[in-house]
């Protein structure tokens, strides 16, 4: 039994209330069956927003059903699913890193992990407009229960404005520039080793929990592709020389445990949506025609090139870009390392 406000006998916050909070928002709301993820009824993108009365009826009706939130001319989402490895994580990375971060908004948890963002601003209805990332047709609401779990309020702060890249990148198909993934180069040479672990354990971004962490180890595992480490020997270079401290903060597990947490899945990742360039593409050996072998000189003048990159990869990496404006990277608890 539910008092006036939707919290249970126990204080849980229960659907009700969700639905309750979500039209004080000027959110429009549809009813759904008891824990269950379904369509809402026929006609429910025209819904008007509901009064507490509407809602109320709803409940005596079905007792405990959950809700949608229907998006509109002054709602819109982003949907993050992460269920099976859909990527959804990965692709969110790589449009904050061609688009900037998103705003701090409302979000909720899935039962599955994944996360629902909140915006104000017109919707454009989109499944997969990057891989793992839709904008729906609905989402359920928080505190809806499904035999999974509860979808959890995790920032409860308002929606904020949609950001302007949100129409372009769901509206449009999605560019397709991708490169032929034959490797440009043989794979895993010995000067490619070479230049891979000199670039983990000098100038590879760390994986610190907290700090983009996840991304970091995305993009560390792109680089050594980049430059021409096949995926299994990525993941060796990863283990030996990256994830251990300070390189990453918690060193992460290989094998087993959860997806998410694991290091060699990460590099399938990276063979799977870092596609914008052909594997070996950022070796010295690359640069050159495929009919004339390079000269031990032309490779040593191409390594000193490389070298000079990665001083200035350095620099890039001591400020980070807020809103368009570079700051200097404070690093805190990393004393004498």
């Amino acid at each position: 039994m539910t008092d006036q406000i939707g919290a249970n006998a126990k204080g849980v916050k229960t659907p009700y209330m969700g639905a309750l909070a979500a039209i004080k928002r000027r959110w429009r709301v549809a009813p759904l069956p008891r824990r269950a993820k379904a369509a809402p009824p026929v006609g429910y993108p025209q819904i008007p927003l509901a009064s507490a009365a509407q809602i109320a009826a709803w409940e005596a009706e079905l007792p405990g059903r959950n809700y949608a939130i229907i998006p509109g001319i002054g709602l819109t989402f982003i949907d993050v699913d992460v269920r099976d490895d859909k990527g959804g994580r990965e692709s969110l990375d790589l449009l904050e890193l061609e688009y900037g971060a998103l705003p701090k908004t409302f979000t909720v948890r899935s039962p599955s992990g994944g996360l629902h963002f909140y915006f104000r601003g017109l919707h454009t209805f989109k499944n997969g407009f990057r891989p793992g990332l839709d904008s729906p047709a609905y989402l359920v609401a928080p505190y809806s229960v499904t035999d999974a779990g509860r979808y959890e309020v995790i920032d409860p702060s308002p929606a904020a404005p949609m950001p302007n890249w949100l129409p372009e990148v769901v509206g449009l198909p999605a560019a397709h520039d991708d490169a032929d993934q034959d490797p440009a180069i043989e794979l895993d040479q010995p000067r490619t080793v070479e230049h891979a672990i000199y670039h983990l354990t000098h100038d590879a971004r760390h994986s610190i929990q907290g700090r983009n962490g996840e991304y970091a180890l995305l993009l560390t595992a792109g680089e050594l592709k980049d430059m021409g480490i096949s995926k299994s020997l990525a993941v060796e270079l990863l283990a030996k020389h990256y994830n251990v401290a300070p390189f990453c903060d918690p060193q992460w597990s290989i094998g087993d445990g959860p997806i998410a947490d694991r290091l060699d899945v990460k590099v399938e990742n990276a063979w799977r949506y870092l596609i914008q360039t052909q594997p070996g593409s950022a070796s010295p050996e690359a640069d050159f025609n495929d009919n004339a072998a390079p000269t031990d000189a032309e490779l040593a003048a191409l390594a000193a090139e490389w070298t000079e990159r990665d001083r200035k990869s350095r620099l890039r990496r001591s400020v980070t870009f807020i809103n368009g404006v570079a700051y200097p990277v404070v690093k805190r608890g990393r004393a004498n390392t």
